[in-house]
């Protein structure tokens, strides 16, 4: 039977056992720890990288929709200006644009073709009693035989000198438009009066024009310098009623009228102001013309258009326009009222 010191002996391990099994226990955590560890680092490497991608991509998302919207943008003021620009070139064709110099208002050939005139808005109110009355005094109709100038080719602007020749020459004078321009009050540049100076060059088709006192100095001008101007009166019938202008040719007197060219709407536009601070007032489409005959019945007016012959408008727009352009209106009458023998009746 084993002592007391066998069994002693037996369960006492081996100073080296112990270290030994320390020893492979710590090298088995030792071995473990570093494994985990370095699991850890790669799966926190694995999720640092994916978030990284992560953040790239939505970088390079919110660039392209940055690119995308800023392309759009650009395209949308591109777009904005082309139309903006189609809209000014538009304008242009029908508003001359030059504050200080001519533009095409009296005469150009490029006019577009007259519209009909039954789809005119006709707005003119009904002639009050005295007017009427001195419609009815009238006769129903009067032509007078008046010859149209045509102001083209040689002067696309000079309407109203036009006109004027075409009065003069009904009176039996014989002088050309061109001999009348010399009698013209011109000056090239704006700035001045319509009243006073014919804006321009009759000769320029992007021109302005004059009013009814420079064409009264230009008729007064050529009589006296033909040793006519005591013989004839030359009145600037501005402000008369249409019934005058009628009654003006039922005396046997074509009358040089203004209105608009092909009886179309005219735009008021201010070009420039005058040197007292009067602002100067101009109309596109503005057109002189003279009035040879006029039917009561019809409702028509005959007129020698510098630009078309002798046509006939509807009396109702004529006499809307001839106002809308200030009621101007010239008159060129033998002294004493004696009518030239070249006026008949119509019928």
């Amino acid at each position: 039977m084993p002592t007391q010191n066998q069994r002693n002996n037996r369960n006492a391990r081996p100073a080296g056992t112990r270290r030994s099994s320390t020893g492979g226990s710590t090298s088995r955590n030792s071995s473990g720890s570093p494994r985990r560890s370095a699991g850890s680092a790669s799966r926190n490497q694995s999720g640092t990288t994916r978030r990284s991608t992560g953040s790239s991509r939505s970088r390079n998302r919110r660039k392209y929709i940055i690119r995308q919207r800023v392309a759009l943008l650009i395209c949308a003021v591109l777009l904005c200006s082309i139309i903006g620009f189609a809209v000014y070139k538009l304008t242009r064709q029908d508003t001359p644009d030059n504050p200080q110099g001519p533009a095409q208002t009296s005469g150009s050939t490029t006019e577009p073709a007259a519209q009909p005139e039954s789809t005119e808005a006709v707005t003119e109110p009904a002639p009050t009693t005295e007017a009427a009355g001195r419609l009815e005094e009238l006769p129903r109709s009067y032509k007078l035989p008046v010859e149209a100038v045509l102001q083209n080719p040689e002067l696309p602007s000079g309407c109203e000198i036009t006109s004027l020749t075409c009065l003069l020459n009904y009176l039996g004078f014989d002088v050309s438009k061109t001999e009348m321009v010399k009698h013209l009050n011109i000056t090239p540049n704006g700035g001045v009066s319509y009243y006073e100076y014919f804006v321009g060059s009759p000769y320029d088709p992007n021109s302005f024009g004059c009013f009814a006192p420079v064409i009264v100095k230009a008729a007064q001008s050529y009589l006296t310098s033909v040793g006519k101007g005591s013989d004839y009166v030359v009145s600037d019938l501005s402000g008369s009623d249409p019934a005058e202008l009628y009654r003006q040719v039922a005396q046997g007197n074509p009358v040089v009228v203004w209105g608009t060219m092909n009886m179309r709407e005219p735009i008021e536009r201010v070009y420039w102001n005058l040197p007292d601070g009067t602002p100067e007032m101009w109309y596109t489409y503005e057109h002189c013309m003279v009035l040879s005959g006029y039917d009561l019945d019809t409702g028509k007016v005959e007129i020698c258009d510098p630009q078309k012959g002798k046509v006939q408008y509807d009396q109702s727009i004529f006499e809307t326009r001839y106002k809308q352009l200030q009621s101007q209106a010239v008159t060129v009458v033998p002294v004493g009222g004696a009518v030239p023998v070249t006026t008949e009746p119509a019928g």
